[in-house]
Formats: C-alpha cells, sequence, structure tokens
C-alpha cells in the first residue's frame, strides 16, 4: 500500500515529496531525503486533515516523533488512511489481547505471593519492581499497551479479538492492594488495643495510620492531632500482630529530650507487653554513632564542642585565628562584615518589607536613599575612597521644572561624578518610578552640556557583578589609588557582629556536608545567586571548614554531620546491616538529606518499614541543615510508599483551625490539608489590640492578661491548673515586668514566657503573642535566614518569609482557648496586615474600638494609620518613611 504527494501538490503547498509504504507490519517513509521506518504499532496515531484542495498526515509515533506529509490528492488520502487505520487497529488489538492475558497470569502470581493473613500491602511494591511484567512478543511493555493512543479505537474495531482494555499492570496491583488493604483496615480497626491504649479512643485516621504498613508511610500530623499516641499505637499494634520483635523497632527523634519523652511514653502505655523494654528509643546522632561503631569494631567520639551552641564558638574562635594569622582571610573577613553584610534585596521599588531609616546608613554615617547606594557608599569607605554624597552640582540647574540637581556621589580627587540609577538589564526603572526614566536622560544632558565627567551604575550591573569592578577601574584609570583596610573602623552604621557571621558559616557547614557539597561547588552556586558576596562567604567559609576538618582529625573526634554521612556510607555500602524491622522517625519535616538517607538505607530491605511522621506547616529546625523539601518530595526520593494525614486536633478551637491553615497554605509548596478539631470552645479565639506606640504595649499586654485571669477564675473547673503562654519572636521579648504579671495570675495559673522556636510541641490555654510588629526584628523577622544558605540547599524555597509563616502557624496552634496578638499601629505586622484584610480577625485599640486598616491611597501597600507629628495628630501611611502620604 504506497502513499505518494504529487509535483503539483509539493510545490503548491511548499512541501518536500514523499512516498509512504505500509506492509503488514511496517510503515517506510522516504520524505525529501530524509527516510524513517516504524513498526505499525510503534505508531500512535496517523491524523489526516482535509483542506481545500489538498489533504495532510500526521504520524505521530510513541518515541514522540512527529512527521507531516502534505500536498495527497485527498481522495488517496482518506483510502489509504483508512487502510492504514485497519492495520494499525488489529495489531493493536492482537497486542492488547496478549497484555491482558499476561497481565492476569502475573498479577494472580503477585498476589498469591502477599502474606494471607495480615498487610497484603507490606510486599506489593517491591514484587513489582522485583517481577515487573514480561514484554509482549510485539516487543512492547505491557505498559506501552495499556497507555497506546489507538488502544480504544482498536478495541471498538476488534471486539471479538480485544473485549476489554488491558490495564497498567502496576496500577491494577495498586487497586487490587488498596481494596485488600482496606478490607484489612475494616476487620482491624475495631481492636480493643485502640480503645484503651490511650486516656480517650484513637480516631478513625489514627487508627488507619497505625494500620496501614505499607513499606514507606509519610503520615502528615496537623499541630495537636495526637502524633505520638499514634507512633506508640504503631508499636503496640506491630507487637500484637507478630509482624516485628520488640528487639526489632527503632524509634528516632532530634534531639535527647525527644527520645527520652518518646522513650516514657513507651514505658508507660506497653507496660504489659512483654520484652517491651528492647525498644531503641534514639536521636539520629546516637543511632549514627552505634552505625560506625558497628560497622568498624570503633565507636568514634563526638568533638566536645559541639553540644550547648559550643559549635558557633568554636567557628568563632577560628576566624579569629585566621584573621590574625592570615591577612587574605582578614580582608575578606572585614569586607563581608562592613560592604556586604547584608544581601542586596530586592529590586527597588518591589520591596515588600519596610525599611527603616536606621537600615540605610552608610558606615561613613550619612543616611541614603536605597540599599544599592549605601553598598556603593560602604566599598568606598572600605577602599579609602574620598567622596561627596549629593553635594550640589558646580553648575545652577534650577529651573521651572527642576530643582538643584545633587549628583549621588562625587569624587573630588578626580574630578568624577557618579550617579546609580534603579534600571533593569533592559534600562527601564521599576513601574511605580513616575517621571523617573525622564529624570535619567535630564541628568545625562546636563553632564554633556556642562562637560562633566559622568560615570554610572544601575541596579543590573550592581546586582550582576559587574558594577562595582567598572567603578574600581572607572576610579583607578584616572589616578585614584584604592587603599582597603581592614582595620578600618565604620564610624556610622556598625559593622556586622563576627559571631552572626560565625553562624552563618556554620549553618553552611551543616547544609554542606548533609547535601555532600563541596566549597567549589558552593561558589559556584553562590556566584549565581549573588555574584560578589556569594564567593566572598564561600571563601571564608572554606578556610574556617578546612581548620575545622583539621582540628577533628588532630582530636581524634567526629562532628554530627560527619558521623552521619559515615554512618550513611557504612549502610548503603552494607557494612552495617540494620536488625530493625520497623523504623519510626519523629519530626520529619527536620530531617535533612543525609537522614533521609541514612533512613532509606536502613529500610531498604523488602521486609523492612518505615513510617515517617511530621508537618510540613511547622518551621522546621534550619539551624541543624533541615531541608522541608525532603518532606515534600517524600514519594520520589523513596519511590514508592503512601501517604497519610492526621487532620483532627484535640487542641485549637475552630477558628484557629480555619485561619491558621489558610494562613500557612498562602504558600503554594505546602502539602494540602484541611485541619477540623474536636475543641468545644467557641467565639473568637484569634483577637488583636494594637498599641498606639511601643511604650503602650506594656499597660495593654498586663490589661488584657488581668481580664483574661478574671474570666479563668470565674469559670474554670478543671481539676488541672490553667496555662498562660507569653510567646515571643526573639528571647529579647520577654516582658520587663514578668514579676508583675506573675503576680497578676498567683500561684493557680501557670504563666511562663518562651520563643515562638522553643514553642513547638506545647501547648496552653491561651496564648500571648507579644510585638508582632514590623521591622527587622519584628516578625516575620527580616533577618531570615541568609540568602547564601541557599546555595547549599538542593530546592531553594522562594516563596516570600516561607519559614517565618511557619513560625507564626507555630505561634497560632498552640492554643487550647484563645490568642491575643499585640502590635503598634504605626508598626503593624505584615502577618496581622495580611489577617485583617482577609476578614480574619478585627484589631481594637485598648478600648476596644476598631483600628484602621484601610489601604493607603497612595502606595497601596501600606494602611492609613494615626500619627504624631510637631503641629498634632494627623493620618499618614504605616509605609512611613517609605511613603510620605499623610492626611488631616
Amino acid at each position: 500500500m504506497i502513499l505518494k504527494n504529487s509535483f503539483m501538490g509539493a510545490s503548491l503547498t511548499f512541501s518536500p515529496r514523499f512516498t509512504a509504504y505500509v506492509s503488514d507490519s511496517e510503515l517506510e517513509l522516504t520524505l525529501g531525503d530524509q527516510r524513517y521506518s516504524w513498526v505499525l504499532i510503534d505508531i500512535g496515531v496517523i491524523e489526516l486533515e482535509l483542506g481545500l484542495v489538498w489533504a495532510r498526515l500526521r504520524i505521530k509515533a510513541l518515541d514522540g516523533q512527529t512527521i507531516k506529509l502534505d500536498g495527497i490528492d485527498k481522495t488517496e488520502g482518506k483510502r489509504w488512511h483508512t487502510a492504514f487505520e485497519g492495520l494499525l487497529h488489529k495489531q493493536v488489538a492482537e497486542a492488547g489481547k496478549q497484555a491482558l492475558a499476561q497481565h492476569s497470569s502475573w498479577a494472580s502470581q503477585i498476589l498469591k505471593k502477599l502474606p494471607n493473613t495480615w498487610h497484603p500491602s507490606w510486599l506489593g511494591h517491591h514484587l513489582v519492581k522485583a517481577s515487573p511484567p514480561p514484554v509482549l512478543s510485539c516487543g512492547l511493555s505491557a505498559d506501552a499497551i495499556a497507555t497506546h493512543p489507538s488502544l480504544r479505537a482498536a478495541a471498538a474495531a476488534y471486539p471479538k479479538i480485544l473485549p476489554d482494555l488491558p490495564p497498567v499492570p502496576a496500577e491494577a496491583i495498586s487497586v487490587a492492594l488498596k481494596r485488600l488493604n482496606e478490607s484489612l483496615f475494616e476487620q482491624h480497626k475495631g481492636m480493643p488495643l485502640f480503645d484503651t491504649l490511650e486516656s480517650t479512643p484513637l480516631t478513625e485516621e489514627q487508627r488507619r495510620a497505625v494500620i496501614c504498613f505499607d513499606s514507606k508511610v509519610l503520615l502528615i500530623a496537623a499541630a495537636g492531632s495526637g502524633k505520638t499516641a499514634t507512633m506508640v499505637a504503631k508499636v503496640a499494634y506491630a507487637l500484637a500482630m507478630g509482624i516485628v520483635k520488640p528487639n526489632e523497632i527503632l524509634m528516632l527523634a532530634f534531639n535527647a529530650d525527644a527520645a527520652e519523652e518518646l522513650q516514657q511514653r513507651l514505658d508507660k502505655r506497653l507496660t504489659n507487653l512483654p520484652d517491651a523494654d528492647q525498644i531503641a528509643c534514639r536521636t539520629f546522632h546516637g543511632f549514627g554513632l552505634s552505625v560506625i561503631g558497628e560497622a568498624t569494631g570503633s565507636k568514634p567520639r563526638p568533638a566536645a564542642w559541639l553540644e550547648g551552641g559550643q559549635d558557633v564558638a568554636k567557628v568563632l574562635s577560628i576566624m579569629e585565628e585566621l584573621s590574625n594569622s592570615d591577612p587574605v582571610f582578614r580582608t575578606n573577613l572585614m569586607l563581608v562584615r562592613t560592604v556586604f553584610s547584608q544581601p542586596i534585596g530586592n529590586m527597588p521599588g518591589t520591596s515588600t518589607t519596610e525599611e527603616l531609616e536606621k537600615d540605610l546608613v552608610t558606615s561613613r554615617g550619612e543616611l541614603v536613599k536605597s540599599r544599592e547606594e549605601q553598598l556603593i557608599a560602604d566599598w568606598l569607605f572600605f577602599h579609602g575612597v574620598d567622596y561627596k554624597y549629593e553635594a550640589p552640582y558646580p553648575h545652577r540647574t534650577a529651573d521651572a521644572e527642576h530643582s538643584q540637581y545633587h549628583p549621588d556621589f562625587y569624587y573630588p580627587e578626580v574630578d568624577l561624578f557618579h550617579e546609580h540609577f534603579a534600571l533593569n538589564a533592559q534600562g527601564e526603572p521599576p513601574k511605580e518610578f513616575k517621571g523617573y526614566a525622564e529624570g535619567v536622560v535630564w541628568k545625562r544632558a546636563l553632564h554633556q552640556q556642562h562637560e562633566t565627567a559622568l560615570f554610572e551604575t544601575t541596579s543590573h550591573t550592581l546586582r550582576s557583578g559587574e558594577g562595582l569592578p567598572a567603578l574600581k577601574e572607572a576610579l583607578e584609570s584616572r589616578g585614584l589609588k584604592l587603599k582597603p583596610d581592614s582595620n578600618r573602623i565604620p564610624t556610622g552604621r556598625p559593622a556586622l557582629e563576627t559571631d552572626v557571621l560565625a553562624r552563618i558559616i556554620r549553618n553552611l557547614m551543616q547544609h554542606a556536608k548533609g547535601n555532600q557539597l563541596s566549597p567549589e561547588e558552593l561558589s559556584q552556586r553562590a556566584s549565581r545567586l549573588d555574584p560578589i558576596r556569594g564567593p566572598l562567604i564561600i571563601d571564608l567559609y572554606a578556610k574556617v571548614l578546612q581548620r575545622w576538618q583539621d582540628e577533628l582529625k588532630a582530636t581524634g573526634t567526629v562532628d554530627f554531620d560527619d558521623m552521619i554521612n559515615l554512618a550513611i556510607e557504612h549502610a548503603e555500602s552494607g557494612r552495617y546491616r540494620s536488625p530493625y524491622k520497623l523504623v519510626i522517625a519523629d519530626e520529619y519535616q527536620d530531617a535533612s538529606a543525609a537522614r533521609a538517607r541514612i533512613l532509606k538505607a536502613i529500610t531498604a530491605r523488602p521486609d523492612t518499614f518505615l513510617t515517617a511522621v511530621g508537618d510540613d506547616a511547622q518551621s522546621i529546625n534550619r539551624f541543624a541543615g533541615a531541608d522541608i523539601s525532603v518532606m515534600r518530595n517524600f514519594l520520589v526520593f523513596y519511590g514508592s510508599g503512601t501517604i497519610l494525614q492526621l487532620t483532627l486536633t484535640f487542641r485549637c478551637p475552630d477558628q484557629i483551625c480555619k485561619v491558621s491553615s489558610e494562613f500557612v497554605q498562602e504558600n503554594p509548596k505546602q502539602i494540602p490539608k484541611e485541619v477540623r478539631t474536636r475543641s468545644s470552645v467557641q467565639g473568637k479565639a484569634i483577637q488583636c489590640f494594637a498599641a498606639k506606640h511601643e511604650r503602650e504595649l506594656g499597660s495593654l499586654v498586663k490589661d488584657r492578661l488581668t481580664k483574661i485571669v478574671m474570666k479563668l477564675r470565674a469559670v474554670w473547673d478543671q481539676p488541672r491548673k490553667p496555662s498562660i503562654m507569653l510567646l515571643g519572636r526573639y528571647r529579647s521579648d520577654r516582658p520587663h515586668n514578668m514579676n508583675d504579671l506573675k503576680q497578676i495570675c498567683g500561684p493557680d495559673i501557670d504563666l511562663y514566657f518562651t520563643t515562638v522556636h522553643s514553642s513547638k510541641g506545647t501547648e496552653a490555654d491561651y496564648v500571648l503573642m507579644l510585638n508582632v510588629v514590623g521591622g527587622r526584628k519584628g516578625f516575620p523577622s527580616q533577618i531570615e535566614d541568609d540568602p547564601v544558605l541557599q546555595c547549599a540547599m538542593p530546592e531553594p524555597e522562594d516563596f516570600p518569609f516561607a519559614e517565618e509563616r511557619r513560625l507564626f502557624y507555630v505561634a497560632l496552634t498552640r492554643a487550647r482557648r484563645g490568642v491575643f496578638i499585640f502590635t503598634v499601629s504605626g508598626r503593624r505586622s505584615a502577618f496581622v496586615t495580611e489577617l485583617a484584610n482577609k476578614g480574619h480577625i478585627n484589631i481594637v485599640d485598648k478600648d476596644g474600638q476598631a483600628v484602621s486598616s484601610q489601604a493607603c491611597p497612595s502606595c497601596g501597600k501600606g494602611f492609613r494609620t494615626q500619627r504624631t507629628g510637631k503641629y498634632g495628630d494627623f493620618i499618614g501611611c504605616s509605609e512611613y518613611p517609605r511613603c510620605n502620604w499623610k492626611a488631616k
């Protein structure tokens, strides 16, 4: 069966000549000077398109190739296409028939290998991988036939050959396993164990999580949903069913306190089970040490400086030693501390965070207009360049449309003017900078008119790493000698504290070791992130790391990150063979890539089971190398598994559940879940109070606390004491009048202060969130994790304040009865504004009167707020000084 296009057809459709030949099993095609050949069944479809004069065919092969054949006689095209489809559909139908028969035989063999008494899914995924369905005689896999584009048409054309569509084998097995698992759940969910193990019966979600024993299970547990009870019940169930023995169970926690708490809970609930004391509750670090010890016969000793925050102090001491002995290190250290203490941030005009005046003071003491100008001024100060900031232009420029011109920088030694323009790579200013582009043209024209030398930098050149080297070249080419001085002490804005930089370097070390990234790889990544600042910090890091590793070697010790990496090597190589069949890892949102690898290594055998428990909505322990992508990519990392959720909380009232869930899931990368509650608390569970100024905050908190205490004393009817948690973003948020506040509560009410980070896993009847304001040390904190850390992470988070949002979620979900948020009208937190704008909260003052949440009519980012000036009260924008809008 042959098909060709004519010379006229090819010419008029501007197509190459072709010849297509179809036998019973193959399609051969000559198209111009190209030759193609396919087995018929490797063709997905051939589409026919009829035009006014000519027909067109599109050949779509299973390998992704698409070939267009044009200029075909319409009658010939229809005849050939019909005949071809008949041949193709018959071959697909015959292959589908074979796939059906082989799938039935293969599936029955798989299901026969499953245990008959419990948990058919235990070995299911492994058996599918170990025993894939055979390849069909046509050469395609059963998967390829089950998903063939012409399968349905083939079944319709040849129903006697193919009465039923063949399923995708793995999907069909999964459906069968799901059906068997559901049957198993119905059989076991009523076990007395689930009603008596805890003080209250387990929920259906908890029972499902306990009974599900897929080889890999991720349990996403909402705040207050009883995850610890579920983990303990899973252990009890596994022992009661004879699935594992006590000495085959390993429970892993991230710190010693959590491991001890798990052990105590097991001891309390499993007292009647024999040998329950053989269950291992370990920290990841403790387990890593035991792995190395068993694999090598010599258990390593962790370095003494790793405990109690001494690791950062150790980095600091190494930095001081290097600064004294290495002039290059000292120069780069001071360069980072003064010039590159902060990343540049967003393009001007796009920042969503409040920048206070004190944040834009230079090393020399001037107040500049942007972070970019501050960077340039600090660079000039560090290199000893004499400059004048915004000095008047020596020629008169004031007229009816313009005031006197003040160039950004002037270098008197070389008579050079320097303008820094907020322009992107295309030479465009931010959209909200009205008239800015015209101003740029005017300034350039002035310099041409008066024949004054002008040097330019832009936002783009500064961020791309081109701006400062170009400035250096411009100055040196005019004879100005730069004099960098690592001993030059800033007289204006203080240098970045060395302990802050030491913490950044220590965090880099943990993430880089956890992801096994060398300093060279980090430097390459950092240069893409921030072309100048990034590599500078990595250079400091590399020298500190070398000294750190030298001291570990000299003392014959290891750090926790190297220890985990060594344990991974022994587990993955088989030198360590884990005796554990059931591994339960708590707080999985805090897992690093390295911890995930060791879990994968010790649960790789078909008869082992991993249950990872965590909540990606809660803040992560980034200081210890936590990487949220490890949890979000669970199925990809482990290859298969089941994801379950505990969404019923025993703690928070309904309003807190709904508001906190919607708030944290503004970040689209958070795993979706809808949290429900058993709490019977009604009414407003979240209230917000705004002080007119910071001095009023203390009395506002005291007044509200007094009212809460009065209410508690009037209505409290439970045997335990009520509790009130004062919650701060920082330790410095602890109230100065704490003793007075405790006297208000008296001995019958527990009152205590803690930070949000430390509050994870705790709860109280009432939570008072203190100092929820905007600014650098606000909530969200604008001193978020340094962006350079992103170069050590496999999947950077690009959602603004992603970790701070999770931290705010933690704060909201500590309360059993109610949350009270305290802010300042003129410095309201962006999170508070967001909740108010969405109608989740009403903001009131000390008298209970509503505080305006109307958007600023000028910038649209801030809101109208009452302020006081030298002429009395007025209405202004909360984004001042970024926005100067005001009204009577």
